[in-house]
Formats: structure tokens, C-alpha cells, sequence
């Protein structure tokens, strides 16, 4: 047997499970720990007289902390790497728009993309 808190945290997660009761506690059977565990706190669940009888992930709240967590300051930076080699991959386009030798028109799909990495590369160095 674990227990949780019987009220979720503001980000609406119920917390980790314990092994010894609390007060405010509600008792989360053995057969139920996984399906909490795989709602990462974050579940929707049924109780009868103080026990949790069904779990099931509330995606909504999950989602919105997911969402809300910063990026890793790693992974921020091999994202900006990717985005710049792919600015690096594509500046010949525009050498050939430049040398004349290709029209804005025929590249303005990639074009597009590139204004779209920059953008990106830019709010990622600004957070």
C-alpha cells in the first residue's frame, strides 16, 4: 500500500507516493501504483472511503507543465547548432539568387525555412 496527497499541487500533480500513511492521505493500492506512475502524478482517479479504486492520466494538466518547463540549457544549445547547420546547408541559394543565377520565386519555400530558423536560433539565445 502507498499514499498520496489528497489534493493536487497547483501544477495539478498529487505528488510521489509514500510508503508510510499521512495526514490527507489517500491510501493508493499495490495493483494501482503503475498506472500512477505512468500518469506521472498527474491523474484523474476515483476513491472509496479514503482509497484510490481507479487511476487514469489527466493529460491536460500534464501537457500544461510539460509546457511550461524551461528547455535544458543542452539541449537549447545543440538545437541552436542544428538550426544554424541548417542556415549553413542552405546559404548557396542564396549565392545563386545573388549571382543571378536562381530567382527568389524558385527557392521561396526554403527561403521561408530560413527565416524560420533565424527566428528560431533568436528566441532560443533570447530565454
Amino acid at each position: 500500500m502507498y499514499y498520496i496527497n489528497s489534493k493536487p499541487s497547483k501544477n495539478g500533480n498529487y505528488g510521489n507516493p509514500r510508503g508510510e500513511p499521512f495526514d490527507g492521505a489517500l491510501k493508493l493500492p499495490d495493483e494501482l501504483l503503475n498506472d500512477y506512475i505512468d500518469a506521472k502524478g498527474f491523474a484523474y482517479f476515483e476513491a472509496t472511503k479514503g482509497a484510490i479504486t481507479s487511476v487514469k492520466l489527466n493529460r491536460e494538466a500534464y501537457n500544461a507543465y510539460i509546457n511550461s518547463q524551461p528547455e535544458p540549457a543542452e539541449d537549447k544549445q545543440s538545437k541552436i547548432a542544428e538550426l544554424k547547420r541548417n542556415l549553413a546547408d542552405t546559404d548557396y541559394i542564396a549565392c545563386k539568387i545573388a549571382e543571378g543565377a536562381a530567382t527568389r520565386e524558385e527557392y521561396a519555400d526554403v527561403i521561408a525555412q530560413r527565416q524560420a530558423w533565424r527566428e528560431e536560433i533568436n528566441r532560443l539565445e533570447v530565454t
